[in-house]
């Protein structure tokens, strides 16, 4: 992955690929220390009205030679600023899973606050609600001497991945970077989103309470939907057929919604 659409290296939104004839654009947020490389065989699962969008951020990937954003806040605003920008005209929708639903939520919020374009939906994978988010627990949960480990146990990496000692130290110090992040973020109250929130829960997952789903329904004023799938943490992202199935679906009423007259 070198550059955006634009031709410029430091794109915040990655086309994986581009669908001209889409009918909806389906912008993908990393989960805490990756990057936007889980979405990239997306497209071949996905039908072709649905055109997947990587959200990249600085300090990763194709990205590596830029600092990490270290304040949230900053990085909503900068993503928001860009986002309207993008190819416009297409419907579209947020997908984030763990951490990165956090990061999809506050742009939703933000791009509501300044009275632009919202998304038709936001897909929360494996995600407590904003109001439920607990910092200090993913902060614990990725800590101690190695957080590559921890991740491991997680499920986010083979349990080899270490052997590469440069890619390791990389992802390490993305862990760094994106858990004191997340672990500084405290949700502000705020009007529940006009949006649908669709939610995807893994039956195993040691971060994320299965039932979690209903304390979404607090941050939307539609009638919050769910999906449970087996597996742990990251399970939904590796064995994603049933994940694609269930968007699918999703997203094929969102669209015969909007073009109903």
């Amino acid at each position: 992955m070198s550059a955006g659409p634009d031709g410029r290296v430091d794109s915040w939104f990655l086309p994986l690929p581009s669908r001209p004839h889409a009918k909806l654009r389906l912008y993908c947020f990393p989960f805490a220390g990756g990057g936007i490389s889980p979405y990239a065989h997306w497209a071949a699962g996905l039908p072709g009205e649905i055109e997947v969008v990587g959200v990249q951020l600085p300090g990763r990937e194709n990205r590596l030679a830029q600092p990490p954003v270290t304040h949230l806040d900053d990085l909503v605003k900068a993503l928001c600023a860009e986002l309207p920008g993008h190819q416009p005209g297409l419907p579209f929708a947020f997908f984030g899973h763990c951490a990165g639903a956090m990061l999809a939520y506050e742009c939703a919020q933000e791009l509501w606050r300044v009275r632009t374009s919202l998304p038709v939906a936001l897909f929360a994978s494996a995600a407590p609600a904003p109001a439920r988010w607990d910092g200090g627990r993913m902060t614990y949960a990725l800590g101690g001497p190695d957080p590559l480990v921890a991740y491991q146990r997680l499920g986010a990496m083979p349990s080899d991945f270490g052997e590469d000692p440069e890619l390791a130290d990389l992802v390490r110090a993305q862990l760094g970077a994106d858990t004191a992040l997340y672990g500084r973020y405290v949700p502000v109250p705020r009007r529940p989103l006009p949006i649908p929130v669709v939610t995807f829960s893994a039956e195993r997952d040691a971060l994320v309470e299965a039932d979690h789903a209903h304390h979404w329904q607090a941050h939307s004023s539609v009638a919050v939907r769910s999906h449970l799938h087996p597996g742990d943490h990251f399970s939904i992202l590796d064995s994603p057929p049933p994940l694609f199935g269930a968007l699918a679906a999703e997203i094929a009423a969102l669209l015969a919604a909007t073009t109903t007259p």
